[in-house]
C-alpha cells in the first residue's frame, strides 16, 4: 500500500532533485531556528521577562486565570486530589467543580513552575507555541506534498503560526494559544497513512492525545471533526488499500483508540458534571451567536491590526460578537492568494491538495455557526453547523463556532504550500537555464518567499511592536496574607472578574470568598447571598447595587428580608480572615464607606497598578459559631432555588427571583407559631405558588395575574432549631430569552420575592 501512495503522489507532480533532497542533515533544526527566532523578535523584549512580566498584567483578563487554572491541575496531581474540583475558589461551599479545558499545560509546564515559578511557565508556554506550531506544520506540508520543497513548508509553517489568531490568543485563553499539536496531530496521521505500522500508529494516538489535551475545544472543533473526515475521504478515495484490516486499518484503528482512552480519562468528569454547572455549560451554548464568526472577519484584518485597524474597525463593530478575540480569524490576503491560486494550475491540483480544500471549506462553513452573520446581519436561513453540533449530544456544549477559523488557517497554509512548490519549481528551472551567477540563484527564492511572508506578517499582526508587557507586582498584603498562620478566608472585594487574586493566591493558598471559575453556575454566587450581606457586592449580579450602592439604603437594609447580625459578625461566622477593596470605578466609592462605617478603617492601604488597595485585617479569628438567635426573633437566611443576585420592585425595595422552588432557612429564638408576611409577583405568566414548612404543605397564595404583586400571610408552627420554608410554583419555571423577544436572560425564572418578615 506504501508504494502505491508514494507512486501516486509522484506520478502527479514529478519533483525535481533539487527540491526533493535537503539542503543538509540540520535542515529541521535549522526551520526551527528561524521560527524560534521570529518568535522572540515578534514578541520581544519578553524572552528577557519571563519570569517577572506579563501581557496585560494589571488588567482584567484571563492570563492570570489561566496561570491559576494551569498551576492548580499539577497541584492537585501533587496533593493526590482530583483537578476538577477545589475548594480554594468559591470557599463559602465544600467545594466546588471546575472546568480544566486546558490540561496539557498543566502537566507539562509542572516542572517549570516548580523551577521557575508560573509567569516564567505561563510564558514559556505562550513562546514555545510559536515556532512549534511553525515547525509541525512545516513537517505536515512536507509530508503531503506531492513536490517536496523545505521553503514552501516553510512558508506553510509560517503562515499558521504567526496567523491572526495566534497573535490574538496572546492576550489570553492559554490553552487555545496551545496550537502546536494540531498540525503534529495531521502530520502523524498522514505518516501512518504512507508507512502504517505500530510505531506510526503509536505516534498518531499520541498526536490525537496532545490536540485534545491542549483544550476541550481542539476536541470538539479538531481532533474530531478531523479525524471523521480523513478516515471518510481516504476510505473512499483509497478503498482498496486503507479498508485492509492487516496491512492498514489496525493501525488507525490502534491510534484512534489509543487517543480516545487517553483523553476521554483526562475529561472524563465532563461527563459527570454537577447539575449546577451543567445548567450553567448548558445556558452559555446559547451564546452561540454571539461567538460565531461574522462573514466578513474572514476578508478584513482584525480592528487591532496596527496599520489597518482604524480603516476596518468600523466593520467589526458591527458584528454581532462582543468579544473582538472571536472575530480574529483573518487568514490574510497573501494567504488567500496563494492558496487558492493553485486550483487555477493543473499541476498543483491532486488528490491531495483537494482534500485540504474540503477541510478548509467545511471549518469555514461550520465556523459560521447556526446562521450566517454579515456585518451583523443574521440571516433566518439554516447553516449546517445546526445538524451537526445542534444534534450530537455532547458537541451541543461548544459554543463558540469562530474557533473553526482555526482550521481554515492551517488547510489553507498547506494549500499554499502547494502553490509556492509549484512557483519555487518554476523559478528554479527558470534561474538554471539562465547565465546567472550560483549565489543569486540560490537566494532569489529565500528572498521572494521572505518578502511574501512580511506582507502576510503586516496583515495579520494584532499589535504594535515592541510587545508590550506589565511588571508582575505582587502587593504587600498579599504577603502578609502569605505569612498568616492559620485557616481562614480571604475576601476579594469587589466580587466580580477579576482575576489577578487567583494568582496571588498561589502563594498563599488560603481559600478565597470569590473566584473565577471558567464557567460560574449559579450556586457559587448564590453562596454570596447565602451568606447575607456579600450579595450586594457582586455588581455582575446585583441591579440593585450598580446604582452607587443604594441598596443599603433601601427599605429593610440591604437584603429582602431583616438582618439579626452585622457586617462585622458575618465575617467571623464564616471564617474571613482579611478584606481586600479595589474601590477603582467611581461607581465602587461607596463599597469604601461602607467598609469603614462597618469594620473602622483599613488597616493597609497601597497602590496597585496605579490604583488603591485597601486591605481590613480581622486576625486573630475570635469563635466562628454563629450568633445565637435572641428570644422573640427570627433568623433568615436564603436556601436553594434562588438565582443569584439583588433586584428592585417598583417600589424601590430590594427583591431576588427564584427558580422553580425557592428556600429559606429560619431558626426562631422562639419555637412555636409564627407569622410568615412577604410579597410575590409572578413573571412571566399567572402562577399558584404552594408553601411548604419543612415539607408540609402549610398554604397557597394564588397568582392569578402575571407582573402583579400578591401579599401574603401565612400561619407557621415553627420547630426549635432551622426550619426549611419552600415557595414552590405549580407552573414551573421559564426562561425569559424563550418567550420573550429580544431578551438576553437566560436564567429559569418563576417569581420574585420581597418585604419577606416573621413575627
Amino acid at each position: 500500500m506504501t508504494e502505491s501512495i508514494i507512486q501516486e503522489n509522484e506520478s502527479l507532480s514529478p519533483v525535481t532533485p533539487q527540491a526533493q533532497n535537503p539542503p543538509g542533515r540540520w535542515a529541521d533544526w535549522i526551520v526551527a531556528a528561524v521560527y524560534a527566532l521570529v518568535a522572540i523578535l515578534l514578541t520581544f523584549p519578553l524572552v528577557f521577562q519571563l519570569g517577572t512580566n506579563l501581557r496585560g498584567a494589571s488588567g482584567i483578563g484571563d492570563s492570570y486565570q489561566n496561570i491559576w487554572y494551569m498551576w492548580w491541575y499539577g497541584r492537585a496531581l501533587e496533593l493526590g486530589l482530583d483537578p476538577s474540583r477545589t475548594n480554594l475558589m468559591y470557599g463559602l461551599l465544600p467545594d466546588v467543580q471546575v472546568l480544566i479545558s486546558s490540561i496539557l499545560n498543566g502537566l507539562l509546564m509542572w516542572p517549570v513552575i516548580k523551577v521557575f515559578g508560573p509567569v516564567a511557565a505561563y510564558n514559556m508556554a505562550l513562546l514555545i507555541s510559536f515556532p512549534l506550531a511553525g515547525f509541525f506544520t512545516y513537517k505536515l506540508a512536507l509530508e503531503v506534498m506531492p513536490r517536496k520543497d523545505r521553503l514552501a513548508a516553510f512558508a506553510a509553517g509560517f503562515f499558521f503560526a504567526f496567523s491572526t489568531y495566534h497573535f490574538y490568543r496572546i492576550e489570553g485563553h492559554l490553552g487555545l494559544l496551545t496550537i502546536q499539536w494540531l498540525p503534529f496531530y495531521l502530520w502523524r496521521l498522514f505518516r501512518l497513512r504512507h508507512q502504517p505500522g505500530y510505531l506510526n500508529a503509536a505516534l498518531a494516538g499520541l498526536g490525537f492525545i496532545l490536540a485534545a489535551l491542549s483544550d476541550l475545544y481542539y476536541l470538539g472543533y479538531f481532533v474530531l471533526p478531523v479525524t471523521v473526515l480523513f478516515m471518510a475521504w481516504f476510505g473512499l478515495v483509497e478503498r482498496k488499500q486503507f479498508w485492509r484490516w492487516k496491512e492498514n486499518l489496525r493501525y488507525f484503528c490502534l491510534a484512534l483508540v489509543l487517543g480516545g482512552v487517553v483523553s476521554l480519562f483526562f475529561y472524563r468528569f465532563f461527563l459527570n458534571l454537577d447539575p449546577d454547572l451543567r445548567q450553567s455549560v448548558n445556558n452559555t451554548t446559547k451564546d452561540l451567536y454571539m461567538l460565531s464568526a461574522d462573514l466578513l472577519a474572514y476578508f478584513f484584518p482584525t480592528g487591532q491590526n496596527p496599520w489597518f485597524g482604524k480603516l476596518t474597525n468600523p466593520i467589526f463593530n458591527t458584528f454581532q460578537s462582543i468579544f473582538p478575540i472571536e472575530e480574529a480569524i483573518f487568514p490574510g490576503y497573501i494567504l488567500f492568494i496563494l492558496a487558492l491560486a493553485g486550483l487555477f494550475i493543473r499541476k498543483v491540483r491532486s488528490k491531495a491538495s483537494y482534500f485540504w480544500l474540503a477541510l478548509a471549506g467545511l471549518a469555514f462553513v461550520f465556523s459560521l455557526g447556526p446562521r450566517l452573520h454579515v456585518a451583523g446581519n443574521e440571516f433566518s436561513f439554516p447553516l449546517p453547523y445546526r445538524f451537526v453540533y445542534g444534534v450530537i449530544p455532547l458537541l451541543g456544549n461548544f459554543r463558540a463556532p469562530a474557533r473553526l477559523g482555526l482550521v481554515v488557517v492551517l488547510a489553507l497554509a498547506v494549500l499554499a504550500a502547494f502553490t509556492l512548490a509549484f512557483g519555487l519549481g518554476k523559478l528554479r528551472a527558470y534561474a538554471a537555464n539562465r547565465p546567472v551567477k550560483l549565489p543569486v540563484k540560490r537566494l532569489a527564492g529565500p528572498v521572494i518567499v521572505a518578502f511574501i511572508l512580511g506582507l502576510s506578517l503586516v496583515e495579520t499582526l494584532t499589535f504594535n511592536p515592541p510587545f508590550a508587557t506589565e511588571t508582575v507586582q505582587t502587593p504587600q498584603v498579599e504577603r502578609d496574607i502569605a505569612a498568616a498562620p492559620g485557616d481562614f478566608k480571604v475576601l476579594e472585594l469587589p466580587l466580580g472578574n477579576n482575576s489577578q487574586p487567583l494568582y496571588y493566591q498561589i502563594s498563599h493558598q488560603k481559600r478565597m470568598v470569590g473566584g473565577l471559575a471558567t464557567r460560574i453556575s449559579n450556586r457559587m454566587t448564590l453562596s454570596w447571598d447565602q451568606a447575607t450581606y456579600l450579595g450586594m457586592f457582586n455588581p455582575a449580579e446585583s441591579s440593585g447595587v450598580i446604582n452607587n450602592g443604594q441598596a443599603i439604603k433601601a427599605p429593610g437594609g440591604p437584603e429582602i428580608f431583616p438582618l439579626d447580625i452585622s457586617f462585622r459578625q458575618m465575617l467571623q461566622e464564616n471564617g474571613i480572615g482579611y478584606v481586600t477593596l479595589r474601590p477603582g470605578r467611581a461607581a465602587f466609592a461607596w463599597m469604601q464607606d461602607y467598609l469603614v462605617q462597618e469594620l473602622g478603617l483599613p488597616t493597609s492601604q497601597e497602590t496597585l497598578y496605579g490604583e488603591p488597595l485597601l486591605a481590613w485585617r480581622l486576625l486573630p479569628l475570635a469563635d466562628t459559631t454563629p450568633v445565637p438567635v435572641q428570644p422573640g426573633q427570627f433568623r433568615i437566611r436564603l436556601g436553594d432555588g434562588w438565582n443569584a443576585g439583588l433586584g428592585k420592585s417598583e417600589t424601590g425595595r430590594l427583591l431576588r427571583l427564584a427558580e422553580q422552588d425557592a428556600q429559606f432557612v429560619v431558626t426562631p429564638g422562639t419555637s412555636g407559631p409564627a407569622t410568615l408576611n412577604l410579597r410575590v409577583t409572578p413573571y412571566i405568566r399567572p402562577q399558584t405558588i404552594e408553601v411548604f414548612l419543612n415539607g408540609q404543605l402549610a398554604g397557597k397564595m394564588d397568582g392569578a395575574t402575571a407582573w402583579q404583586g400578591l401579599d401574603a400571610s401565612l400561619p407557621l408552627q415553627l420547630q426549635p432549631g432551622k426550619n426549611t420554608i419552600r415557595l414552590r410554583s405549580a407552573q414551573g419555571c421559564l426562561r425569559p430569552f424563550e418567550v420573550i423577544p429580544g431578551s438576553n436572560d437566560l436564567r429559569c425564572i418563576s417569581f420574585a420575592v420581597e418585604a419577606v418578615s416573621i413575627k
